[in-house]
């Protein structure tokens, strides 16, 4: 049985508010694609117009995926379908914020061949966290 593609990556950086930011994503859908497309489209967009995001990116991320898990189940789906999502953010090259839902997981890897797999929702201005 032939499946397409249902795996979406998003890359991109952007100047916001005289931040330098670095998106980067991974969105692997489930049944279907349309909800990791959509994701791809939106989810960063959703996460850099909460309000509090540069005081408080952690409460800002996790509302921004419920709001667009909220859009999904309203806009997207009908009854199949669904994506894991992994985003991170690198702010001026100092500080990374990562963030996941399912059962996809980041693996940061560290100058000197240390590497961690990123999975719990921490944040630390300064080091590499995670959501």
């Amino acid at each position: 049985m032939d499946h397409e593609m249902e795996d979406y990556v998003e890359a991109e950086n952007r100047k916001v508010d005289g931040y330098e930011l670095g998106l980067y994503a991974i969105f692997d859908g489930h049944s279907g694609r349309n909800v990791a497309k959509y994701l791809q489209a939106h989810l960063f967009d959703n996460i850099l117009n909460e309000s509090d995001f540069w005081r408080n990116p952690k409460s800002a991320i996790r509302r921004a995926y419920k709001t667009a898990d909220q859009e999904i189940l309203e806009h997207v789906v009908s009854r199949r379908g669904g994506s894991t999502a992994v985003t991170t953010i690198l702010i001026d090259g100092k500080t990374l914020v990562v963030a996941n839902v399912g059962d996809s997981r980041a693996v940061c890897l560290g100058w000197m061949g240390s590497w961690q797999c990123l999975g719990r929702l921490e944040m630390q201005s300064g080091k590499i966290t995670s959501l």
